[in-house]
């Protein structure tokens, strides 16, 4: 696991922004690095999901995360990480693998959210230990995995070496991947698209 402690000009996160195939949060704190005149070098291009606006509404109904601290995993550029600090967490800590993302995430940190108690490290949840089980959440909103086999794997593999308080994950995808989590966590809230976890008693 590595801390980003990297400081970048503002040429180099425009250039991040436009030239990175990777980015896929929505950009909503990010505009100011868009030019209108350069094409997005991303898969999606101009498309994002509605991740953002659904989360939003959820703790505007049950702030959760308030006291907490957040792992906002596979953060991407740290969109999710800049909304969670307006619901008053103790601390976010945005973890991904690509460090030029992160590169731009703490771009913003920098720029926008000085004194918010916001981190990002670099590391692969699959095969480093990082996140205890005392008061945090993990927030798995975007699973970077390649096929639905590969993400069963990848989410073992993380649940057994990380095991968050509260999981906050998507509830779209396949019944295995429940089956995975519910060995070790009991649901306590359940959204339209996402449920809300906690750690069973047998894994305290």
């Amino acid at each position: 696991m590595k801390l980003i402690t990297k400081t970048i000009s503002n040429d180099r996160a425009s250039d991040i922004m436009h030239n990175s195939k990777n980015i896929f949060s929505l950009p909503i704190y990010h505009s100011e690095l868009i030019n209108p005149y350069r094409p997005l070098a991303r898969k999606w291009q101009r498309r994002y999901n509605d991740t953002y606006v659904i989360i939003r509404s959820i703790l505007n109904e049950y702030n959760f995360i308030r006291n907490k601290v957040v792992y906002d995993i596979t953060c991407n550029i740290g969109t999710m990480s800049f909304l969670f600090n307006e619901y008053n967490p103790k601390m976010i800590i945005g973890l991904d693998t690509d460090e030029e993302v992160l590169l731009l995430a703490r771009y913003i940190k920098n720029m926008k959210f000085q004194k918010a108690n916001i981190f990002f490290i670099c590391g692969d949840i699959t095969t480093e230990s990082i996140i205890t089980r005392e008061d945090n959440i993990g927030f798995l909103l975007n699973l970077p995995f390649r096929s639905i086999n590969t993400m069963q794997n990848d989410i073992e593999s993380f649940l057994e070496r990380n095991i968050p308080g509260m999981l906050f994950i998507d509830n779209t995808y396949d019944k295995y991947i429940y089956d995975i989590i519910i060995k070790r966590y009991k649901i306590e809230k359940k959204f339209a698209y996402y449920n809300l976890f906690k750690v069973s008693d047998d894994e305290k």
